[in-house]
């Protein structure tokens, strides 16, 4: 049994090497079809043994993932994406599962900086651990998708974005256990340029095939991710009017964009058609805020913070609950028991932080911020680190505030005005 990695990259230098890495006495041919890459992507992969081709880019994923299938030899095929890893502990596993069932839906765990986060229908938790991998991330979201099948033929991926090679294997499949380890959503800059580029996709694919349910999800999706609250629920609609088959994240999608535009009611409504999900009864209790019925929204609020303590959404909606009303020791309260269950969640810092600043308490903001640094180090975007710098300054411990300042330029390079501060030390 030969078992290939089919991959697709452009411009994956700087993470190539670890998912190559990763697969090392897995797979026993790699295939890199390279879309137009202009780094050393192409020279790094053929070092670690990969054959490289080069597929002129033409705005459709699946057509750069075929390409990559007609070039595969083994029997079965493992699809990865350059920032994403498999763990040494999973090896057994998925060459095992090559003398099953014709394909596998895989667990794919996505590494997040902090549980505030909703992927598709799929809640943030945090991160369960057992790995190597991810180890350093204090949050995932898990999701599957075919990613290990037989090379049969007629096997293709379909979608110009999202793309799936789903609908080739009919019928329910099984699910395995092993997990393909997901780094992207730890890369800001990564994640900010997609939005556009992803969403212009979406709507050229929904123009190409106006009557296709799966186009217009991918709208809805995509509309949602680039914050276009308005065009994700007008899309939303359009779905609705084309099928009975709603996907809990089309609802959930839906209902939030209602949600952000104002409608508050129609959210309600939307929201009640997930009543087993926590990230729609969160919504619900913010949506029933809005509306005036806040001691409905803070029973809700705490009843998802009971049912998951780990989702640190509902801590942030009941805490700002809490302060809109005036009563801010109750927001610290939610806030700070919050961090005993996620205690390097980077939005409850910034949150309980941004708090002492709306009480007027500064030294309070300041002793916040300090503990947020020691906790996640990597957080606050350097906010933290500017607010106790500039404290310490005022009090004349400019060695105190050298120190801190520079741990903030260590996690946040060239950022300027820790940079502008260090001077003043």
């Amino acid at each position: 049994m030969k078992l290939t990695l089919s991959m697709i990259v452009k411009n994956e230098e700087a993470h190539l090497g670890h998912c190559l890495d990763s697969v090392r006495g897995l797979v026993d041919e790699i295939v890199v079809v390279d879309t137009g890459s202009t780094d050393g992507t192409a020279a790094l992969a053929l070092a670690r043994g990969a054959a490289v081709h080069e597929f002129p880019w033409t705005g459709d994923f699946s057509a750069a993932r075929n390409a990559s299938l007609a070039r595969a030899t083994g029997d079965w095929v493992l699809v990865l994406d350059a920032d994403e890893a498999v763990d040494a502990r999973d090896h057994e596993a998925l060459r095992a599962a090559c003398a099953g069932a014709d394909a596998y839906r895989v667990l794919i765990r996505s590494y997040l900086p902090d549980a505030a986060y909703t992927l598709m229908e799929a809640q943030a938790k945090p991160n369960p651990g057992g790995y190597a991998e991810g180890a350093a991330w204090p949050a995932c979201g898990d999701t599957r998708a075919v990613r290990l099948f037989r090379r049969l033929p007629g096997v293709a991926f379909r979608g110009r974005i999202h793309e799936s090679v789903d609908a080739s294997f009919p019928g329910p499949l099984p699910d395995l256990d092993a997990v393909i380890h997901h780094y992207g959503f730890t890369l800001p800059a990564r994640v900010e340029a997609k939005k556009p580029v992803y969403l212009d996709l979406a709507l050229r694919d929904a123009r190409d095939r106006p009557g296709d349910p799966l186009c217009l999800f991918n709208v809805v999706i995509q509309a949602a991710t680039a914050e276009d609250w308005e065009l994700a629920a007008s899309t939303s609609e359009r779905y609705r009017a084309l099928t009975r088959e709603l996907p809990p994240a089309l609802i959930l999608t839906q209902g939030t964009a209602l949600q952000r535009c104002g409608r508050h009611e129609e959210a309600l409504r939307v929201f009640a058609e997930l009543p087993g999900s926590l990230p729609a009864a969160v919504g619900r209790g913010v949506s029933l805020e809005r509306l005036g019925r806040r001691e409905e929204a803070r029973v809700l609020l705490e009843a998802c913070i009971r049912k998951a303590p780990g989702y640190t959404t509902a801590y942030l909606d009941l805490a700002d609950l809490h302060a809109r009303a005036g009563d801010t020791a109750a927001a610290r309260a939610v806030l700070e028991a919050g961090l005993e269950a996620a205690p390097t969640d980077a939005p409850l810092w910034s949150r309980l932080v941004r708090l002492g600043v709306e009480e007027g308490r500064m030294e309070q903001a300041v002793r916040d911020a300090w503990g947020a640094i020691q906790r996640c180090p990597r957080g606050g975007d350097g906010s933290w680190h500017n607010l106790v710098g500039v404290f310490l300054l005022r009090q004349g411990a400019k060695a105190e505030g050298r120190q801190v300042l520079t741990l903030g330029l260590a996690a946040f390079p060239g950022h300027p005005d820790l940079a502008r501060l260090l001077e003043l030390c």
